[in-house]
């Protein structure tokens, strides 16, 4: 019997074809091209609110256009008191730098746009979970890391859900 499923989930085609590529001796991987921001009134089959254990989101939330929204539907896919790990990078200038150049790298919401940089500090990120109803928020960074974190993790679990409130 299969002990876990994996999804992995990328907007990319050529991310998902890879991730095919990687996975296909894994019967317990699904892959899906899907972009996360904007989900199809139904979902694929492998996407069931309320089921997931854990999401783990690398180097991709700093991405999102509309940052609080989606985390939100990611929030709803998770079960009761499960858990989310977010590996982000804090703000760098030569990210901003290399990655500036795409105009799309600008463009989210306007309450998360800094003057200096797309990219969050380990703070911003525990308190936009925090306000997303995530509870026991915990940012980990090495310790020798503390003034100038570059990649560190955000780890968020979700609410007590109650049964009125599940998803159908």
């Amino acid at each position: 019997a299969e002990i876990c499923d994996y999804v992995f989930i990328d907007s990319d085609e050529d991310a998902v074809a890879r991730a095919q590529a990687l996975f296909e001796e894994y019967e317990f991987v699904k892959t899906l091209q899907l972009d996360i921001e904007n989900l199809p009134e139904t979902l694929p089959e492998a996407l069931i609110l309320g089921s997931f254990d854990i999401v783990i989101a690398a180097n991709v939330l700093h991405q999102l256009h509309h940052l609080e929204k989606t985390l939100a539907t990611l929030r709803g896919f998770l079960k009761s008191e499960a858990l989310f790990i977010a590996v982000e990078q804090a703000d760098s200038r030569f990210t901003d730098i290399t990655c500036g150049l795409n105009p799309s790298w600008w463009l989210h919401d306007e309450q998360h746009k800094t003057v200096n940089s797309r990219l969050l500090p380990p703070q911003s990120w525990t308190s936009l979970f925090t306000r997303q109803g995530f509870v026991k928020t915990q940012t980990l960074l090495e310790p020798e890391a503390i003034d100038n974190p570059g990649a560190f993790v955000v780890l968020a679990q979700n609410a007590v859900i109650m049964a009125s409130e599940m998803p159908v």
